[in-house]
């Protein structure tokens, strides 16, 4: 029995690593032996040709999907200036280079990084000046870039539309073979109301 004045015995130390140790390292040991063996299937199928074809169409399609959010900002700024040049003009312009340069600084804000049309002063954006009274969701702005994927012996052509309507609201549509196979709705802008 321990008096109120001393301190309890201290246990001895265990002796080996613990339980947790163990355990933790032998987890380690199976994630670096998985680790291995996925690099080495990896690097040997990018050596051949169907693993190199691969790689350059996955890397199409990381840079496509890199130069939608300047795309969209574009596009949204674009937008813009047509809302401002209505607002002082009181009607829509006949095309977007009429807004050039009073309400957009150049023509390479008409053009998009994912045309692969290269000539910055080249328009990507299609616009469909709305009607006096057209509502909201009137369609006015309409960029489209495509990519072939190539698998080994099949292509599959991959063509995205973004569009904007005159309220802000945008949509980005995928298809594959002539078929859609996903949508995304993008809510407008609040800051330029």
């Amino acid at each position: 029995m321990i008096n109120s004045g001393e301190l309890p015995p201290i246990s001895p130390p265990k002796k080996g690593p613990s339980c947790w140790l163990i355990g933790g390292l032998g987890c380690l040991a199976i994630f670096v032996a998985i680790s291995v063996v996925l690099a080495f299937v990896v690097v040997k199928s990018l050596g051949t040709p169907r693993g190199k074809t691969f790689v350059h169409e996955f890397g199409k399609v990381i840079k496509s999907a890199s130069l939608i959010p300047d795309s969209s900002k574009r596009m949204v700024d674009i937008r813009g200036a047509l809302v401002r040049y209505q607002l002082k003009k009181g009607v829509y312009p006949q095309a977007l280079t009429d807004l050039v340069p009073d309400f957009l600084p150049d023509k390479s804000e008409l053009h998009s990084p994912l045309d692969p049309v290269t000539d910055p002063t080249h328009q990507s954006f299609v616009y469909t000046r709305p009607a006096p009274n057209a509502p909201g969701s009137a369609k006015i702005l309409v960029l489209t870039w495509s990519f072939n994927i190539d698998v080994g012996d099949k292509m599959t052509l991959t063509k995205e539309v973004l569009t904007e309507t005159l309220d802000g609201h945008m949509e980005q549509t995928q298809y594959q073979d002539g078929k859609q196979i996903g949508q995304t709705a993008f809510e407008p802008d609040q800051s330029d109301n």
